[in-house]
């Protein structure tokens, strides 16, 4: 298994999903603030509120997915601190 690819990709869909919330959140902030409409209904604004919870939990374990997988590297690294200053 190619850990490197998975990490490639783990962490780009982490990354578009923060983006993603990111923006959910600011249209959801001026549309309450400044009473715009954006979101018409309450329906809608649970649905993005829902959608940006999802996209909450997807983007936290792609970035657990990444510590994971970089675990080994950073086991190594610490060794290596470890060996050098003894």
């Amino acid at each position: 298994m190619n850990f490197k690819k998975l990490e490639n990709y783990s962490t780009k869909i982490g990354i578009y999903s923060l983006l993603l919330m990111t923006a959910i959140g600011f249209l959801m902030v001026f549309d309450i603030a400044f009473d715009l409409d954006i979101l018409p209904g309450q329906g809608a604004k649970t649905a993005a509120g829902v959608f940006a919870g999802l996209l909450f939990i997807v983007s936290f374990s792609t970035v657990f997915i990444s510590i994971m997988l970089n675990m080994k590297r950073v086991v190594e690294l610490i060794e290596e601190n470890i060996k050098k200053d003894e």
